[in-house]
């Protein structure tokens, strides 16, 4: 434990992301403290890429900005398949700012099916894709950042309040 405690304040120095990691551009890391998940997020999604961290996927949007940052990596062990909805996500861009995203979305889909790659210039959303059932099927975890997700659900309160006083008085 104590040789690893070395190591990981020594990959964390202040105000310091590593530029490259095995010739791949760093964008930033994706940090799962539920999971114990700290990891590099890399600008390619080949397979060298994602045995050392993250990849983002081509056309997957930028990191910690409106649209959807798509993500993918290798479930090792199965560690994503333990997030739940409303888990946090921490993502750190390469100047060591920190935005948090909150799990809103888990689904199985087909290995073809890219719906989840759309981009929604409303959001600041995240979307993780990543293998399950050896590679049969591919998990998506979409996540939208925290403080928008808190304003949108004030305003939804509210609209689905009025819609039920308003059926209940027609009803009346």
């Amino acid at each position: 434990g104590f040789v690893f405690f070395l190591t990981s304040s020594k990959v964390q120095e202040p105000n310091k992301m590593s530029e490259t990691i095995e010739g791949y551009k760093v964008l930033g890391k994706i940090k799962i403290s539920d999971l114990n998940i700290e990891q590099y997020i890399l600008d390619s999604t080949e397979s060298k890429a994602l045995d050392n961290g993250v990849g983002k996927i081509e056309n997957g949007g930028s990191i910690n900005n409106y649209g959807n940052f798509c993500i993918a990596g290798h479930n090792q062990e199965e560690v994503f398949e333990n997030l739940e909805v409303d888990d946090k996500i921490i993502l750190v861009d390469k100047d060591m700012e920190e935005t948090t995203y909150k799990v809103t979305k888990i689904t199985e889909v087909e290995p073809d099916n890219l719906e989840c790659l759309l981009q929604d210039e409303n959001k600041i959303e995240l979307t993780l894709i990543t293998c399950k059932n050896g590679a049969t099927t591919r998990l998506i975890v979409k996540a939208e950042e925290e403080n928008s997700l808190l304003n949108n659900e004030t305003i939804n309160d509210t609209e689905d309040t009025n819609t039920i006083n308003t059926e209940v008085e027609e009803d009346i």
